[in-house]
């Protein structure tokens, strides 16, 4: 459509054309949150960068963990709670915690003890006066409360991501990078060095290198008999199989999905996992949120190793997407930055 054309209409009438071309570019474009394709955001809180999806303490919902990352931002660190029944959220209250914590969370694990009880663990991020303590926290989860229970801590913990727990005890941590400092973390992911690895601690909070020579260890999900991590760099994701005495037996690489981070599972063989398709771009976006990070998620079936491209957005809607869970008929989505989960039709995702 001209642009002379619409400005020889009288003004109304180039109203009416002017909205109408508002609602095409909308659908079929995606600009707008909350109308394209079925999406809308839900306000959390600062930089929701990992979830899980919880349904067994009789609530269902997910419990979300934000941070503050923008050097500009206030302080915030806390959990959140969103209600899937009603897309309302509130913050957990934080319990017993030792005096001095500084609570900022990065990644979250959820799991079912078998006392029954129900844990979770929480990569936590202390500022210091001139480094950051890094640790997992341990609370127990009871309505809206978490009582903490303890705390892992290591040397091995270098640039801890993401925490996966077993029911068994054991903690396995990523390290995404083998630099402690901004500098240095910055100038291994420049180039995609092969730095990072997996952090094991046993029940008695012994800690020792899981797996090593990994680059940018980023999402991970442990079980008994199986340790999976994704990688943000090589477009690599690992599967280690373990003995009966947790030892790896056997290991699998899986290729050609670019920028991985979280995992989380749809179902006992598939995962989703949103991606980082243009990390430079994601860089950008560290600095503003006016820079479009753009998003993939891929659903990824563990066994046969088959995967496919569920959700790819240029940014203007999921930016620098981190986790993606399946809730009935949706997906949602949290970001490593901006303030909000992006809820979208599942579609094609079975």
């Amino acid at each position: 459509m001209k642009v002379e054309f619409i400005f020889s209409f009288p003004l109304k009438r180039m109203h009416l054309c002017f909205m109408i071309k508002k609602v095409f570019l909308a659908i079929f474009f995606g600009i707008f949150i909350g109308y394209a394709n079925g999406q809308q955001k839900i306000e959390v809180g600062p930089g929701p960068e990992d979830m899980v999806l919880d349904t067994l303490t009789g609530e269902n919902r997910l419990i979300i963990a934000c941070s503050a990352r923008r050097d500009n931002e206030p302080d915030f660190g806390e959990i959140i709670g969103l209600k899937l029944t009603d897309e309302t959220t509130f913050v957990f209250k934080r319990l017993y915690e030792p005096d001095g914590l500084i609570f900022r969370p990065h990644g979250i694990d959820f799991v079912e003890e078998p006392s029954g009880r129900f844990a979770l663990y929480v990569v936590n991020h202390q500022p210091n006066e001139n480094k950051t303590k890094h640790s997992i926290l341990k609370y127990l989860v009871g309505g809206d409360s978490l009582k903490y229970q303890r705390a892992y801590v290591s040397d091995l913990l270098i640039s801890p991501n993401d925490v996966a727990a077993t029911p068994g005890g054991k903690v396995y941590v990523t390290n995404d990078s083998g630099k402690k400092s901004k500098f240095g973390r910055l100038w291994a992911s420049l180039f995609k060095r092969r730095d990072c690895t997996v952090v094991e601690f046993d029940p008695n909070g012994e800690a020792r290198i899981f797996a090593d020579k990994l680059a940018f260890a980023n999402g991970i999900q442990a079980e008994e008999n199986k340790v999976i991590v994704a990688c943000t760099f090589k477009e690599e994701f690992w599967i280690y199989r373990l003995s009966l005495k947790g030892q790896i037996k056997a290991s699998e690489k899986i290729t050609g999905m670019k920028g991985l981070d979280n995992i989380e599972f749809i179902n006992e063989e598939e995962v989703l996992i949103p991606a980082h398709p243009q990390f430079g771009k994601f860089l950008k976006h560290i600095k503003s949120a006016d820079n479009f990070s753009p998003t993939n998620v891929w659903k990824l079936n563990i066994y046969s190793g088959k995967f496919s491209l569920e959700i790819e957005d240029d940014g203007s809607n999921i930016s620098a997407g981190s986790v993606a869970i399946r809730y009935k008929s949706h997906i949602y989505i949290g970001q490593v930055f901006n303030p909000f989960v992006v809820k979208i039709e599942a579609g094609g995702v079975n």
